[in-house]
């Protein structure tokens, strides 16, 4: 019998359902602590860090829970929501339930880490999805003022759509309702606003790309062609670590471009992607 005391956390923002199971132990004991750093200090000091092995689910919370509890001497481990084995005739889910599900699904050896960034990578990906959530609104800023304009019968002078060469044009579009031509410019404004953020970001990524721990192997994937230092240095933060992969098909399982399978004795069935992976990668 294993010596390792197994402790499922499900964290929250104020607080946090604790399942302390301990060696030879069927029911794991059951607590509810505030997520705080002194809640998490009481609770390692009272249980002790010999054999403790902690486990929660990646969420919203982010990896602070990881790195206090390793700050305390504790092997944490964050694992993947989307590769929990889920019971179909489960029909009530509780914050008491998920964290006896985490540890006894974590002695059992059934639930899958994900590997936790650095500071600095973690850093340095929030400042790459940031750009990726930027990008968005402006594309639905371009969505707004194509259909006010389309409500308003004016035309494009091409059949490309709004893009940057057209700015020129629709600052000189005017309108004969004045609250009509402010709505337009309030429009174009949070247009123009995207798009001087999104060319600040780009600068500030190309500088960054250079100077820190991404130096190196932003410059390895840059000499593949178009590899461009924006989709290298994605790559990097979001990937950290390309040797956690000992094949091309992890790696590709990770990005969610492998195929969906739904085979059954003689019969093969392959669909499209599975998209389960890195979104961001993808």
């Amino acid at each position: 019998m294993s010596d390792v005391t197994h402790l499922g956390l499900d964290v929250h923002k104020e607080t946090t359902a604790v399942a302390l199971l301990r060696p030879g132990v069927v029911e794991p004991d059951h607590r509810v602590i505030p997520t705080t750093v002194e809640a998490y200090r009481k609770l390692v000091t009272r249980v002790g860090t010999e054999g403790l092995v902690a486990c929660y689910e990646a969420g919203p919370c982010g990896y602070e829970p990881y790195r206090i509890l390793s700050s305390l001497g504790v092997r944490c481990e964050v694992i993947a929501p989307s590769l929990i084995p889920r019971r179909s005739g489960d029909r009530v889910k509780t914050d008491r339930l998920d964290a006896r599900n985490l540890a006894r699904l974590h002695r059992a050896g059934e639930l899958t880490s994900i590997r936790v960034p650095s500071l600095e990578e973690e850093a340095i990906r929030d400042l790459v999805r940031v750009r990726e959530d930027i990008k968005e609104d402006r594309r639905r800023a371009i969505q707004r003022i194509k259909a006010f304009l389309l409500r308003h019968g004016v035309r494009f002078p091409s059949r490309r759509g709004f893009h940057t060469g057209h700015e020129a044009w629709a600052r000189g579009l005017r309108f004969d309702q004045p609250w009509v031509q402010e709505t337009f410019g309030e429009l174009l404004a949070a247009y123009e606003t995207r798009t001087v953020q999104l060319r600040s970001l780009d600068q500030r990524l190309d500088e960054m790309a250079a100077v820190t721990l991404l130096a190196a192997p932003v410059g390895r994937l840059r000499v593949l062609r178009g590899v461009a230092t924006l989709a290298a240095t994605t790559l990097c933060v979001e990937v950290c670590d390309f040797r956690r992969f000992r094949r091309a098909r992890s790696f590709m399982a990770f990005t969610g471009l492998v195929p969906c399978e739904h085979s059954s004795g003689e019969r093969t069935r392959r669909g499209s992607i599975t998209k389960a992976g890195n979104a961001h990668v993808r």
